[in-house]
């Protein structure tokens, strides 16, 4: 999904279709719609943070090498949230967390981890696909961000309802797919 898509419905959702209208075409802006636009973009990111820290984790694995065992979080590709797991030759390996770093005995390791996503701009790609997160859920989202930040509360309500509609509908779907099977009494 990209950003622009998910920030052009936040905008009508939000009352702004002028600036909406402005993104679409890629006409010239303003400096009220520059502002706009960069307010909404910090609300899309807020929103797609949330998401990923609270709602819909985004993991991934990552192959590292280190001469000393330690791992510094800042040398990660993504930003780690929470360490799920280290392994080393597909066995799992003890580890320290430490605030700045993980330290293990092993030098090559596979760290699987929860991350958030970086902040991106309009020509981004969002962290999430569709069947984890949709447009209209992130557009509500950040439209009551920034809706609330410009004290148009009863409106922020509104939106709000419409983006927790859309995850708990998400999470009843994900719920929905995990099969149990039947009990059998002898």
């Amino acid at each position: 999904m990209k950003v622009k898509d998910i920030v052009v419905r936040a905008l009508f959702f939000a009352g702004r279709d002028d600036v909406a209208n402005i993104v679409e075409s890629k006409g010239q802006h303003t400096s009220e719609s520059t502002e706009v636009l960069k307010t909404m973009l910090y609300c899309f990111n807020a929103v797609q943070d949330e998401l990923a820290r609270n709602y819909f984790s985004l993991i991934t694995v990552e192959k590292m090498s280190a001469t000393s065992g330690i791992f510094y979080f800042e040398d990660f590709t993504l930003n780690p949230v929470r360490i799920i797991s280290v392994k080393a030759n597909g066995a799992d390996v003890r580890y320290t967390l430490y605030p700045k770093s993980i330290v293990c005995d092993a030098r090559s390791v596979e760290i699987t981890y929860e991350y958030s996503p970086d902040k991106l701009g309009l020509d981004g790609e969002c962290a999430f696909t569709e069947n984890q997160a949709s447009i209209k859920m992130l557009a509500a989202g950040a439209a009551s961000e920034y809706c609330l930040i410009n004290g148009e509360v009863s409106q922020a309500e509104a939106l709000e309802n419409i983006y927790r509609q859309e995850i708990d509908k998400i999470r009843r779907n994900k719920l929905s797919a995990v099969k149990f099977p039947p009990r059998r009494w002898v």
